[in-house]
């Protein structure tokens, strides 16, 4: 990897801070608002072999419904191949995911197969592009057109000719080129005033501020698309536990140099200590010093939602200084010592709250001190352990533990069966403590929230 300049790495906190500040955000929007022309127009960018597009335009309607916008579908089919480094297993990860949140929504999710077959997904392709090219607005059947789809019986209904293949990729070329012009590179997504909001998992977002603009077309609405996080650590409490529920650790996939993995952790030690659970951290090498690519458009639009779900779970986080590099290997070269004192949450607790909201540069001496010594570790013993290169044996055994489970990114969770990934799905963890510990005990299983 190349080195990063010195002046560049005191200067990265302060860009980060300004990049991601609400003042930035805000005037972001507001240039945007000014710009609108015929009214806000949510555009939705659609693959309809993506679970999560699925399940994104059953509620297309609801929204447009309940808010004054537009919304204006967009279909793709390729997609940066950069972006979804192990795509078998995000596909298996996906229709697991997407059948939780399709309960949680009181949703449709029925799979015929894992995913639709091609050449089916090819005919609605053609029908739906050949309805937008007669100027046919077709966002009213898309549930059900994607639902026959699905669950394997999707034909082509009487009275519409199918565009020809040409006409599909021509159509499927600007769609993809516009995605790309807008700055991102995945579907399931809306983009609203310069913002991206992904799938269910993001509408609270975008809920909340077309609340703040006032475009809610009835007075005391409130945001209905935030069940993921609405009752977490409610559920329950440690004294409602069962024995067998609190002996079972929490475990955690881990990099020092993913964001979503530092609001993670904070979330899980959050549930650990509300349950009583112990919380085994397992860290990984970033994808970066594995040799694969992230682009510049992932990073960014990472970064950004990060800095939103952050603020929503009052988390600190924005002046950040990338640990890439020499920072994730002195971080990862104290973490055994860290662990043999009993502190290893502490410790990268401490570590990812410098890293991401205090820019403290961990490649340093006297920032690696800060922390460590923060998490009430010894420095003058930290530091006879640097250099060591033992960390790289179990980092790399970390990582085939991770695929093994069926899990290609971190942050990712494993409760006993039950298996998550992001730092947005700690609610199925949740849920699973509070099954195990009704299921131990003998008491009705728990049935979930009420949609």
């Amino acid at each position: 990897m190349k080195p990063v300049d010195p002046l560049v790495r005191k200067l990265q906190p302060w860009l980060a801070r300004l990049l991601s500040s609400r003042e930035v955000r805000q005037l972001r929007r507001h240039w945007f608002s000014r710009k609108e022309q015929g009214g806000a127009v949510l555009h939705v960018f659609l693959k309809l072999s993506d679970p999560y597009s699925y399940l994104l335009a059953q509620v297309l309607s609801d929204l447009q419904r309940r808010y004054r916008v537009t919304v204006r579908c967009y279909l793709v089919r390729q997609l940066p191949a950069a972006m979804f480094p192990e795509p078998e297993l995000w596909q298996l990860n996906a229709v697991r995911d997407c059948q939780s949140l399709a309960a949680l929504y009181g949703l449709r999710f029925e799979a015929a197969d894992a995913f639709p077959a091609s050449d089916r997904v090819d005919a609605l392709e053609a029908e739906l592009i050949a309805r937008a090219d007669a100027g046919e607005d077709f966002l009213g059947q898309l549930p059900s057109r994607l639902e026959a789809l699905w669950a394997g019986h999707a034909g082509t209904p009487s009275g519409i000719t199918p565009a020809q293949p040409l006409q599909v990729r021509e159509h499927m070329s600007r769609n993809e080129a516009l995605l790309t012009q807008w700055g991102h590179y995945g579907s399931g997504m809306v983009y609203f005033g310069g913002e991206w909001y992904w799938g269910l998992d993001r509408l609270g977002h975008l809920e909340q501020r077309l609340l703040d603009e006032g475009r809610n077309r009835c007075p005391g609405m409130q945001v209905r698309y935030n069940r993921q996080e609405r009752d977490f650590c409610l559920l329950g409490h440690a004294d409602d536990l069962s024995e067998a529920a609190r002996d079972l650790p929490l475990e955690m996939y881990f990099s020092i140099r993913s964001p979503y993995s530092y609001l993670g952790l904070e979330k899980a030690a959050q549930l650990c200590h509300h349950y009583g659970l112990s919380l085994d951290v397992r860290p990984v090498l970033p994808m970066v010093m594995r040799g694969l690519r992230v682009p510049r458009s992932k990073t960014l639009y990472i970064f950004l939602d990060a800095k939103r779900e952050a603020e929503k779970a009052g988390i600190p986080f924005g002046f950040t200084a990338d640990p890439l590099g020499a920072g994730v290997e002195c971080c990862y070269q104290l973490f055994d010592y860290a662990r043999e004192q009993g502190r290893a949450v502490d410790y990268l607790l401490s570590v990812a709250r410098g890293v991401y909201a205090e820019g403290v540069d961990i490649s340093t001496r006297s920032g690696l001190r800060c922390v460590v010594e923060r998490a009430g570790l010894d420095w003058a013993e930290a530091r006879r352990q640097l250099g060591n290169t033992v960390w790289t044996e179990w980092a790399q055994k970390n990582l085939e533990d991770l695929y093994q489970q069926g899990f290609w990114g971190v942050p990712a969770f494993r409760y006993g069966d039950t298996r998550a990934w992001g730092q947005d799905r700690l609610w199925l963890i949740e849920r699973a403590i509070m099954q195990r510990s009704r299921d131990t005990t003998g008491e009705v299983g728990y049935q979930g929230v009420s949609c």
